[in-house]
C-alpha cells in the first residue's frame, strides 16, 4: 500500500513538473519561431533593399546580380510561408511585427506571400532578358506584392 501511495505521489510530482514547465516550453519554441522568421525577413528586406537602389540607378550591381538576388527573394519567400505556419504568442522580450492577422486570414497571407514569390521570380526572368529596364518594370511589380503583405500582415514600424 506504501509503495503504491508513493507511487502516486510521484506520478503526481512528474505531472506538476510537466505542467509547470509547458509554458517555458511553449515561450522558448515561439521565440526560436519568431527570431527565424525575423531572419529570413531580413534577408528578403536586405535583398530587395539592393534592387530597389539598382531602379533607382545607385548601385554598381549587374543585372545578372539583381536577377541572383530576386532568385533569393523567391526562394525565401518559400521559405517564410513555412516560417509563418506555426503561430507564435507574444513572448516578453522578443520584438515581432508580425500581425495576428497572419493566422486569422492565413489563405490570404499565404496567397501574398505566393504573389511575392511570383513577383521576384518576374524580376529573375527579367534580369535573364538583360534588360535593365525590364527589371526595373519587374522591381516595381515587386515592391507593390511586398506592400500588400505589409499593409495587412506588418505592424508599421515608427
Amino acid at each position: 500500500m506504501k509503495r503504491m501511495v508513493l507511487g502516486s505521489l510521484g506520478c503526481i510530482a512528474l505531472a506538476a513538473v510537466v505542467v509547470a514547465t509547458a509554458p517555458a516550453s511553449r515561450a522558448a519554441d515561439d521565440k526560436a519561431a519568431i527570431e527565424a522568421r525575423k531572419a529570413i525577413m531580413k534577408q528578403v528586406g536586405a535583398n530587395a533593399q539592393e534592387i530597389g537602389k539598382f531602379t533607382k540607378g545607385e548601385s554598381r550591381e549587374s543585372v545578372a546580380d539583381i536577377g541572383k538576388r530576386a532568385d533569393t527573394i523567391a526562394e525565401l519567400a518559400r521559405k517564410a510561408t513555412e516560417a509563418f505556419k506555426q503561430k507564435t504568442e507574444a513572448v516578453p522580450g522578443v520584438e515581432t511585427t508580425a500581425k495576428p492577422e497572419i493566422w486569422a486570414d492565413w489563405n490570404k497571407f499565404a496567397e501574398l506571400m505566393g504573389n511575392m514569390e511570383k513577383a521576384a521570380g518576374g524580376v529573375s526572368a527579367a534580369a535573364a532578358s538583360g534588360s535593365e529596364a525590364a527589371v526595373k518594370t519587374a522591381a516595381t511589380d515587386m515592391g507593390k506584392a511586398c506592400g500588400a503583405c505589409h499593409s495587412n500582415f506588418r505592424v508599421r514600424k515608427s
